[in-house]
């Protein structure tokens, strides 16, 4: 009894508030020290190009390559833009059409921009514009939209010129009307007919156009890794899109549309997924990332820890180490401290396989 009494304390004391962070998933040291930097310092630790890079797992030799790459651009594009403001972002804008984006493909990566015939979509075009009219001394500004990304200038007279990146004949100062919005939308299918049809050409619109808010350049790599776990959501690879996701909400913690993100692939993931075929430690990693990210939705936390413990006590109870499931269950009750209701469950399952 004594053993229990000492258990039971021991995890109402709390781990340090940096623990999910700590041990979290990384996919390199590279990628652990880029992210843990931002958590704590809110900074990056790098430049943009190559924090984007790191995101997408480039090796460091293959990131030297782009980095030529990009050197070779700014040099090119030095003379003829650098410092003339919206004039040289045109020029930025051309340039890049004409020599480096070639096709738009919805799920292409930041680091096919410089391979020939290399693939764009809206992220890793407005990146490359962004970064490159920053070191040419061009200010821009970035604005997302619940499915799209685009940048924009200022003229000499104060008038802000939209940029669309992923329309090489009239992006430059794209008009925002809704006839010319809807248009470039179906042209280049940035939105399925299904959304239009459930939707509306307006509502799409609204969404597309009018809800666009600025974001800084750091955020451009949270959106890279929102698309990364889009397409394992496609691929049904939900245990990895949950930790993909993760990342998303490393760096913006207060974004919506990457909690719903997480949301969707936590429910796809308990839902889905044969869990005796799937080892503990990915139940434990699915469970403590909603806990972590979506505690301002305490009925789908109640769902995601009762569908846990469940598979816990029916699935890995004799599969598992017995330490291996009592740390799982003093795992759950360290981040359950704002849900009494939830924890108490966890709680009694904890202590009746301690007196077993």
């Amino acid at each position: 009894m004594l053993i229990l009494c000492f258990s039971v304390m021991a995890l109402l004391v709390g781990e340090p508030k940096d623990a999910f962070v700590e041990r979290f998933n990384y996919a390199s040291a590279e990628e652990a020290e880029m992210l843990k930097t931002w958590v704590y310092e809110h900074r990056l630790n790098t430049d943009i190009v190559t924090a984007l890079l790191v995101a997408e797992g480039v090796s460091a030799e293959k990131q030297q390559v782009f980095q030529a790459s990009m050197s070779q651009l700014l040099e090119t594009l030095r003379p003829k833009a650098e410092g003339k403001g919206d004039k040289g972002a045109r020029q930025v804008y051309k340039y890049l059409h004409k020599e480096v984006l070639y096709t738009y493909e919805p799920l292409a990566r930041f680091q096919d921009l410089f391979h020939m015939g290399s693939a764009y979509n809206c992220v890793t075009s407005t990146s490359l514009f962004a970064v490159v009219c920053t070191n040419l001394k061009i200010p821009v500004t970035l604005y997302v939209t619940p499915n799209h990304v685009f940048a924009a200038v200022t003229n000499n007279k104060d008038k802000v010129l939209r940029v669309e990146m992923t329309d090489p004949k009239k992006g430059f100062d794209f008009k925002t009307g809704i006839k010319e919005s809807i248009k470039y939308l179906k042209a280049y299918k940035l939105v399925s007919e299904a959304e239009f049809k459930q939707k509306g050409e307006r509502q799409v619109y609204l969404e597309f156009v009018n809800q666009a808010r600025k974001i800084s350049v750091p955020h451009l790599l949270a959106i890279t890794y929102y698309n990364q776990a889009y397409g394992h959501g496609l691929q049904k690879r939900y245990g990895m899109g949950i930790r993909t996701a993760a990342k998303c909400l490393l760096i913006d913690q207060d974004d919506a549309e990457f909690k719903n993100l997480l949301k969707g692939m936590v429910g796809q993931y308990f839902g889905a997924y044969d869990l005796s075929q799937k080892p503990l430690a990915s139940l434990r990693e699915a469970s403590t990332t909603a806990i972590r990210f979506l505690k301002d939705d305490p009925d789908f936390l109640k769902k995601v820890v009762d569908s846990s413990v469940f598979q816990v006590y029916d699935v890995h109870k004799d599969k598992a180490p017995r330490e291996e499931v009592l740390a799982y269950l003093e795992d759950l009750i360290l981040q359950l401290n704002d849900f009494e209701p939830i924890k108490r469950n966890v709680m009694r399952l904890h202590q009746d396989l301690i007196r077993e």
